[in-house]
């Protein structure tokens, strides 16, 4: 398997760790930093909110620079960030991280799928996506529930000191594995805003704003929900957070495969 590819999965691991990690802790973070479950929710919709509008400029604005920096760039301050959540002691200080993760995440990423494209063969492209985007529903069996559990051990906190050293694993990866020299972005702002404003393309988006919003409406809860209606604590709660990750994963990875066999379209049309 290319080496390539699995340091950009790892990179996606760790990002996706990252992003999810506060659905697992949620009644922890409330608890410790004095506010409502609710209100820590919003933790989850800034990082979305911040991701949305950074992701396409930040990626215009470092379109021209080399990729292998830019991705090693984006996760040293996704690290840095959840290293500052982890000593933080006020929800507006986690908020701030937040903001700041959904940044970084949203240069990795565009990145990372860019150069998964540019370094695969045209017939493997499909899974070379699904290795990479992976590495997120993978984050889901491991690194959410495992995050979940170590709140046991070390309060809230632990759990970001987690996601900053899977930080700093990953970027040695990315450091050894890719090389320089990746092909560069060379759309600018206003050419990715035109091609957003196609019919096909809003048609996409509106399709994947439905089905995310379906799933992580309930997700973003989901453990204040186990928790109040179905007595689901402690381990048994990170053990099922590994279920719902596990069938991510395998959805995941067929879905690559249905792509490059079946054509995306017939694919979407059935899963849908």
């Amino acid at each position: 398997m290319d080496t390539r590819l699995l340091s950009l999965a790892g990179g996606a691991f760790a990002i996706g760790t990252g992003s999810l990690i506060v659905t697992g802790i949620l009644p922890h973070l409330a608890s410790g930093l004095a506010v409502s479950v609710d209100t820590a929710g919003l933790l989850i919709s800034i990082f979305a909110l911040a991701y949305a509008i950074g992701s396409p400029i930040l990626s215009t604005v470092l379109g021209d620079a080399d990729r292998k920096l830019v991705l090693a760039g984006a996760m040293t301050v996704f690290g840095l960030a959840n290293l500052g959540a982890a000593f933080a002691t006020d929800f507006w200080v986690v908020m701030a991280a937040r903001i700041v993760m959904a940044l970084s995440a949203g240069v990795f990423m565009p990145a990372a799928n860019a150069v998964a494209v540019a370094v695969s063969a045209p017939e493997r492209r499909g899974r070379a996506i699904a290795l990479v985007t992976g590495g997120m529903t993978v984050s889901l069996i491991l690194g959410v529930p495992i995050g979940t559990a170590v709140v046991g051990f070390g309060g809230w906190h632990l759990a970001f000191l987690l996601v900053a050293l899977l930080s700093v694993l990953s970027l040695v990866g990315l450091l050894a594995k890719l090389p320089r020299g990746l092909p560069r972005g060379t759309n600018t702002l206003r050419e990715r805003l035109q091609v957003a404003g196609r019919g096909d393309v809003l048609l996409a988006l509106a399709t994947t704003m439905l089905w995310t919003t379906g799933a992580f409406v309930l997700y973003t809860y989901i453990a204040p929900f186990l928790t109040h209606h179905a007595g689901i604590v402690g381990p048994w709660l990170a053990a099922t957070l590994v279920v719902s990750g596990v069938g991510s994963a395998l959805g995941n990875q067929f879905g690559g495969v249905a792509s490059d066999r079946f054509g995306p379209e017939r694919s979407l049309i059935v899963v849908l």
